[in-house]
């Protein structure tokens, strides 16, 4: 079912939201390999959406000015925040990172478990945030998208 939507889905190995008065346009980079990315570029957007962005246009020839860079490292930021805390609340997950160096898998399926989540969501969360590294073992908990 994702395979099909990412055949859709190529914009400059990017992923991008275009929001005008009527409807989201979402582009995603075509070459995603895993669904954790697919599901935290899409709850990536809708923080976007959240931020009301709807009325918030940039328009600028200087991309590189400090007042452009600022706000949107704030908007990118605060909507990597909602992604986050949405796919895994972030109590819960705080106390599952707590003091650990190591994981294992039981450890993340268990905790996958309790808060109702793939465990490859965790995984890749565990990985972008320099937790596990990518070639871990457990990255085979993530779950691979073949195009």
């Amino acid at each position: 079912a994702l395979a099909e939507f990412f055949k859709i889905a190529e914009y400059n190995n990017s992923h991008h939201g275009i929001i005008d008065n009527k409807f989201i346009h979402w582009a995603l980079q075509n070459d995603i390999s895993y669904e954790d990315v697919f599901w935290f570029s899409l709850f990536h957007e809708l923080g976007h959406i959240m931020q009301q962005r709807i009325k918030v246009l940039i328009v600028s020839d200087n991309r590189e000015s400090f007042e452009n860079q600022e706000l949107l490292y704030r908007l990118e930021n605060e909507a990597d925040i909602f992604a986050k805390n949405t796919l895994i609340p972030e109590q819960e997950y705080r106390k599952f990172v707590h003091e650990k160096a190591d994981f294992t898998e039981e450890e993340i399926i268990a905790f996958s478990k309790r808060i109702q989540i793939h465990p490859g969501m965790i995984v890749g969360r565990l990985e972008m945030e320099k937790r596990v590294s990518n070639n871990s073992p457990l990255n085979s908990l993530r779950v691979e998208i073949s195009p």
